[in-house]
């Protein structure tokens, strides 16, 4: 038997038929866009409402997840600051010294947690490869291996804490001191390179 929406779900088939109706409405003659926009959001929630409650406590969990992040930035007092208002979102950036440079944290999907360098705008590529000259350097003076990723327009310069699920929150100190140690250790490293960084000069500063 072919599956059917309408037949598991009989009251979300008829809000989203309703939906339907009300789009060929909008369509066929001028209806007020703000009230469209209000009534397909209200016949959505209706019709899953669960979709938006799951939304919401993941929100919930990634701002208190940042929240107690920020509670061991400030005990340890490093370079990186736990004054910041937590997100809902699965990541949370912080200040390193100047524009189009961030260091982040980050709560990944696959089992993993990292804290890394992000590189934005035009010269993201030309910024990435002057501190990969110094890869070799950057990586002793930190003490483990770094992932130096390129993607289309940024570049991302990472380490990860593998085999960890950011849910379990009896695991939460575990993670939160490993995330403050490295975001305070990747500050220390690359806040001065970063500063230092000049387009002009095509060698860098080699080390």
């Amino acid at each position: 038997m072919t599956y059917r929406p309408k037949h598991r779900f009989p009251r979300a088939h008829a809000r989203l038929e309703s939906l339907r109706k009300l789009q060929q409405s909008v369509a066929a003659r001028g209806v007020d866009l703000a009230l469209w926009a209000r009534e397909a959001r209200d016949i959505r929630r209706s019709a899953f409402p669960s979709l938006g409650n799951r939304r919401m406590n993941a929100g919930d969990q990634h701002r208190r997840y940042w929240a107690a992040l920020h509670l061991v930035l400030d005990r340890e007092g490093g370079p990186v600051s736990g004054n910041r208002k937590p997100q809902p979102d699965t990541w949370m950036d912080y200040a390193v010294g100047r524009s189009g440079f961030r260091l982040y944290a980050w709560r990944r999907k696959d089992g993993r947690i990292s804290a890394g360098l992000y590189i934005g705008g035009k010269d993201a590529k030309a910024f990435f490869e002057l501190l990969r000259r110094n890869q070799r350097s950057v990586e002793r003076e930190l003490g483990y291996a770094l992932h130096w990723r390129e993607m289309p327009l940024e570049r991302e310069i990472a380490v990860y804490l593998p085999v960890v699920d950011p849910s379990d929150e009896s695991n939460w100190p575990r993670q939160h001191e490993w995330l403050a140690g490295r975001l305070n250790e990747l500050h220390r490293v690359f806040s001065p390179r970063i500063k230092n960084l000049k387009l002009d000069d095509p060698e860098g500063d080699e080390e």
